[in-house]
């Protein structure tokens, strides 16, 4: 009975709970949750948090002013041809008091949100108490971008964050070895052309010379980022873990298809904005199946009734979907020689017909915005009009309700899923494969290497057959 309240996503113990009714029936615990190590090793080790919380007013200052370097046509300083950060208006948030260290003149800058947690978990962990580890400074010492330029601090960290990771040598500590030497470069490096930064140092920590203590660090993270290397980036997180089972098996689209079918046998009943949640749902599990896209993109999807949206009907009543390559996170990469205009599955047709004449107007703001995907009320942030934030944790819910044996996946899981299903069917059509992914073949090769030796055989196998069978 367990196992038929799981296939039909009912809530735990509903049959349960109608056979056991009686009062000396005894409770039957559910059954146990699939277990990822990666995930319970975060749920432990983000309890723990030692980032820094609040910056300095010199510190933003120093960070907007690095920011502005950065994005700039024209930079006062040297900069690496190659170290502009991209800005966009295409963003999946507003600017926020919370957020401000992302944007410059009102510009997202996605690589400013990336770089920004490196750099305040490196001053967090400076002004960490000893006894945990850290350096055990005070808060106001460590407001300062200068500490980057300290080559035995970052020593220190690098060992630290090896100890965290129980010794092994993940992407994490790559990234902010090249951090640190480019930060430190001895023609382009933005600290080593901001010798004043050293003054907001503790004076016992100061170089004698700024530009000598640069280039030490400089040659200390380009020593470590080869050795790192060297000794093989081990990765935490198996991406994969979760879908194991249905990537197993022989066309994993299949489990995807059950569940749609399981979704479509919950629809409510009651109409109204239930019934319009139940339909976006819907239609969102199976345009990531058709178009598995990133989950920004997603966000970020339109439609406009005079078909000049991201989503569009052509005229013999097909849609598809099209993006410009700017908007893609690779855009530097696979994206950079051409735009995204790939069909949509004619079965989803349908479904976007259905929910953007009639469920999409029952939800908020669908006067107000262009997105395909809008949330209900109980679903936004507050006073935010806009994108769909929670999309990510949506499909995680989703999945982990409907889809057959799995503690719940984010929307790129399912790039996975098809990228499978597609070389499990054809082997070698590592070209359909990247272009559905809008990837480049070389790297949907790197992430789906281990198909190449069982797939590969299970296809010749297949292929002849009719002489085996007669051995």
């Amino acid at each position: 009975m367990k196992r038929i309240e799981q296939f039909f996503a009912l809530a735990p113990n509903t049959l349960l709970t109608l056979a056991f009714e009686r009062q000396y029936s005894r409770p039957v615990g559910s059954a146990p949750a699939m277990k990822i190590p990666y995930r319970e090793k975060m749920a432990s080790v983000t309890k723990d948090v030692y980032r820094l919380k609040q910056a300095s007013e010199s510190l933003a200052r120093e960070w907007s002013d690095f920011v502005v370097h950065k994005t700039e046509r024209f930079p006062d300083l040297r900069r690496y041809a190659r170290g502009v950060w991209v800005t966009t208006d295409l963003i999946t948030e507003a600017k926020t008091e919370r957020n401000w260290y992302c944007f410059t003149k009102d510009k997202y800058v996605p690589t400013a949100s990336i770089v920004w947690g490196h750099v305040t978990s490196f001053l967090g962990w400076l002004s960490r108490a000893r006894e945990l580890g850290g350096a055990g400074l005070t808060s106001d010492d460590v407001q300062t971008l200068a500490w980057l330029s300290n080559k035995r601090m970052a020593h220190r960290y690098l060992k630290w964050l090896i100890e965290r990771a129980d010794d092994k040598i993940h992407d994490g500590l790559v990234t902010f070895a090249e951090l640190i030497a480019a930060l430190n470069h001895p023609r382009h490096g933005y600290l080593t052309q901001m010798p004043d930064l050293q003054e907001r140092l503790p004076e016992a920590h100061r170089s004698r010379v700024w530009q000598d203590g640069c280039r030490e660090a400089y040659e200390w993270a380009s020593e470590t980022k080869k050795n790192l290397l060297l000794e093989g980036v081990e990765h935490s997180r198996e991406p994969m873990a979760p879908i194991k089972s249905v990537l197993e098996l022989d066309d994993p689209l299949e489990a995807v298809a059950d569940m749609t079918a399981r979704m479509k046998s919950c629809r409510p009943t009651t109409g109204g904005t239930e019934e319009a949640i139940w339909a976006r749902d819907l239609l969102l599990i199976k345009l990531l199946a058709s178009n598995p896209l990133r989950a920004k993109n997603m966000k970020l999807l339109t439609y406009r009734a005079d078909n000049s949206g991201n989503l569009y009907r052509r005229p013999d009543g097909s849609w598809f979907i099209r993006i410009e390559k700017r908007a893609f996170k690779n855009a530097k990469g696979a994206a950079k020689n051409r735009d995204y205009d790939m069909p949509v599955k004619n079965v989803v047709w349908g479904d976007i017909e259905r929910y953007l004449k009639v469920y999409r107007p029952m939800l908020p703001d669908a006067d107000k915005v262009d997105y395909v995907f809008l949330s209900s009320k109980g679903e936004r942030s507050e006073g935010y009009i806009g994108v769909w934030k929670n999309l990510n944790r949506r499909v995680f819910y989703l999945t982990r309700l409907y889809l057959w044996n799995c503690p719940g996946i984010g929307p790129h899981g399912f790039r996975y899923i098809i990228g499978t299903a597609t070389l499990k069917k054809a082997p070698a059509a590592w070209d359909a494969a990247a272009a559905v992914l809008h990837d480049e073949v070389d790297t949907v090769k790197a992430h789906y290497a281990h198909l190449r030796p069982s797939d590969g055989g299970n296809f010749v196998h297949a292929l002849l057959d009719s002489a085996f069978s007669r051995m």
